[in-house]
């Protein structure tokens, strides 16, 4: 909330504004998390037009939402975040299902969300941001052969 004095100049010095424009950011990029979780593309769309620079918000280890949607196989939410400028290739820290969205995507054994990133360029043999392991190599970790059947279709090695 923009704190007002009722007299221009006096008692504000833009603090309020720039932390009342923090908070906004931080509850916009919180409930446009939940939405991209959640598969609302409807939410996802609204809060895009609102604030574009969400496609590029990062959480604690680095995820986009980019991540968030493959990790969770919400293939339109992915066509709607590369459409707003999501970058494909983006690496988090996140060791456990890997760390580019296509990691996540195979992890998870979501076909369609891992057809819609390597639709939209994603590299189907990225290493993690460690060197070691490729998005094949997240299918063996639960038997996900869904979206093993779709890298090994667009060319993945393990």
């Amino acid at each position: 909330m923009i704190l007002d004095s009722g007299k221009e100049g006096e008692g504000n010095d833009g603090r309020e504004e720039s932390l009342d424009l923090a908070y906004t950011l931080v509850v916009e990029e919180k409930a446009f998390f939940r939405a991209v979780k959640n598969g609302d593309l409807a939410a996802v769309r609204e809060l895009l037009s609102k604030e574009p620079e969400l496609a590029h918000a990062v959480d604690e280890d680095k995820s986009t939402g980019l991540h968030y949607a493959a990790w969770k196989g919400h293939a339109t939410v992915i066509d709607a975040l590369v459409d707003a400028g999501a970058d494909i290739h983006a690496h988090n820290e996140n060791w456990h299902w890997g760390t580019t969205p296509l990691h996540g995507a195979a992890h998870g054994n979501h076909a369609l969300a891992a057809a819609a990133l390597i639709k939209h360029g994603a590299d189907v043999n990225a290493l993690k941001s460690n060197g070691e392991g490729r998005p094949l190599g997240e299918t063996k970790i639960h038997r996900a052969t869904a979206a093993a059947k779709v890298l090994k279709a667009a060319g993945a090695v393990e």
